[in-house]
């Protein structure tokens, strides 16, 4: 999959090269007593929603569950590490079990950016 086709919704610049790349986190995240990231989402982006439920069950965020990988990789997010960084130091970690490492994060991480979890500090 090309780099286009993972960003669909905007168009990088000529010659951006993914592992350069650095990861902001836009959503705020718990660490649960097993060490795994949950992901606070919230239920409307909408700014007329957000208003129309101000108070009850609409202001809660959905708890998304991050896996053992996912964990670790959202983790390592924090506006200074690259995606490169990020594979060498998951690699390392898991050793053979993320293989491929560069594919599996590059896949998680275009993942996160389409669905607004995540955007890239070069592409904003």
């Amino acid at each position: 999959m090309s780099f286009s086709e993972r960003f669909s919704g905007k168009k990088p610049p000529v010659n951006t090269n993914y592992l350069e790349l650095t990861p902001r986190a836009i959503l705020a995240h718990e660490i649960a007593p097993n060490g795994l990231v949950i992901l606070h989402v919230p239920r409307f982006r909408s700014k007329l929603w957000s208003k129309f439920f101000q108070s009850g069950a609409g202001r809660t965020p959905i708890k998304l569950k991050l896996d053992e990988f996912g964990s670790a990789t959202w983790l390592l997010i924090n506006n200074q590490n690259n995606v490169l960084f990020i594979v060498q130091n998951l690699e390392e970690q898991f050793g053979e079990r993320i293989k491929p490492a560069t594919e599996r994060v590059t896949r998680f991480l275009s993942s996160l950016y389409r669905d607004k979890f995540i955007a890239f500090l070069e592409l904003e």
